[in-house]
């Protein structure tokens, strides 16, 4: 099933997380959820391009940030982090976290350095937000990184 998108983004790099669940139900909370997730857009938040229900390649797809996560720039240590550019992250954060919150996604849930990705301008997006049907039991302790 594709969700959310048009021909738009043919062609275009994805990011793609993998759900840990052997069957999605569409029902009209999953429906609903897809929806929000469609409407809410915002500049520090990944956009959300589609979904996959079909087993075993259930998956969200949302948009590639090509400078990885927020965790691989604080574990590089080629990577020299000066304050004003700490600061720039911290602000990108806190603008895609109350954005969030105030939205009808309403919360994150686990905000988490490798669930904030930066893209090829250094601007930090949060991931990994919404669609709390799609997630399994195992998700919340796992701390495994999306495929890119």
């Amino acid at each position: 099933m594709r969700t959310g998108g048009s021909d738009e983004n043919e062609g275009n790099i994805v990011a793609i997380k993998y759900i840990n669940k052997k069957r999605i139900e569409l029902n009209r909370k999953v429906l609903f959820e897809l929806k929000h997730m469609r409407d809410v857009q915002n500049e520090h938040l990944t956009r959300f391009i589609g979904a996959c229900i079909d087993p075993p390649n259930c998956c969200i797809i949302t948009e590639y940030c090509s400078r990885g996560s927020l965790q691989d720039i604080l574990e590089n240590d080629s990577i020299t982090l000066d304050w004003m550019f700490k600061y720039s992250l911290i602000n990108d954060i806190v603008k895609g976290m109350l954005f969030l919150h105030n939205s009808v996604i309403f919360s994150h849930g686990k905000l988490k350095s490798s669930n904030c990705v930066v893209d090829n301008r250094f601007v930090l997006k949060i991931t990994d937000y919404g669609l709390s049907s799609f997630r399994s039991e195992s998700d919340a302790a796992s701390d495994a990184h999306a495929y890119y």
